[in-house]
């Protein structure tokens, strides 16, 4: 397959439901509160609701998109949508994350999300650890590397950490050159359950961005 999409970065297959800390499904979760909105020149960013659950579900009808996920099932059940936006909503995840839809010309392009991640195989330390997805009729704009590079300005301007972590599964160039564009830096591989292809364990790259690289990308 050609490397130009923008499919998604893994949804950790590790990540289960169970309950967040209480002041994390209060409050904010890396610097992002419950009704964040973050906007750019040409997007939207805002909190996934239960109502877009259908027009998620549509986009990860596209096994292009879904294949370089980790964590839904394929075919991905309707039902599992909404579920799995409801328990992220309501906080009702082991890991608290802060879940958004883009937006683009008032269509739902893709979801980003950040986890307060403790540290373990897929990354070094613990910190904000961001994900993403983007529908295929929206790749090769540059659409990722916008709400990407938003959602982190929005992290390091609210929280004190060093870094952020991130990463894509061996293969997902078109994803990790938006890392790459953003300042990630590769940080070693692990393997990871990727459930759309089975449940078969895949080889992960590992990726960190620091303040100081962030700062000093081409703009």
């Amino acid at each position: 397959m050609k490397p130009r999409h923008v499919a998604a970065l893994d949804t950790d297959a590790d990540h289960v439901p169970g309950p967040a800390p209480a002041s994390a499904r209060a409050g904010a979760i890396c610097g992002l509160e419950p009704d964040c909105v973050i906007r750019t020149s040409r997007l939207g960013l805002r909190v996934c609701r239960v109502a877009d659950a259908a027009r998620i579900h549509a986009i990860f009808a596209d096994w292009e998109v879904v294949r370089w996920l980790g964590a839904p099932p394929w075919p991905l059940p309707l039902a599992e949508t909404k579920a799995y936006i409801e328990n992220v909503t309501a906080g009702f995840v082991q890991i608290p994350e802060r879940y958004l839809v883009i937006e683009h010309d008032g269509r739902i392009a893709g979801g980003i999300g950040v986890r307060a991640h403790p540290q373990n195989h897929l990354q070094r330390a613990a910190g904000p650890h961001i994900y993403y997805w983007l529908g295929r009729s929206f790749w090769g704009k540059g659409l990722m590397t916008e709400a990407a590079g938003a959602l982190i300005a929005r992290v390091f301007a609210a929280c004190a950490g060093p870094a952020i972590y991130s990463g894509a599964f061996e293969g997902n160039a078109a994803s990790l050159r938006v890392q790459e564009k953003l300042g990630f830096v590769r940080d070693g591989v692990t393997m990871l359950t990727c459930n759309p292809r089975g449940g078969i364990e895949l080889p992960h790259i590992n990726t960190v961005l620091t303040r100081s690289r962030f700062e000093a990308r081409p703009r």
